[in-house]
């Protein structure tokens, strides 16, 4: 019984980090419409450096 629920347990943890990473990409491209989209571009970060770099902020 325990081995099962830490399996359910760990399949629901990456579908909740799967849903966390497409709404991130929804966000990004609502952000690339707003003023900031030129600050990134002058970066010249692809999607996913941003991405990473806004969750490493996050974690920090």
């Amino acid at each position: 019984g325990s081995i099962n629920y830490l399996n359910l347990l760990s399949y629901n943890f990456y579908i909740y980090l799967l849903a966390i990473a497409v709404i991130l990409y929804i966000l990004f491209r609502h952000v690339t419409v707003a003023p900031k989209a030129s600050r990134i571009h002058m970066l010249n970060l692809t999607e996913s450096e941003y991405i990473l770099l806004f969750l490493m902020n996050g974690e920090n």
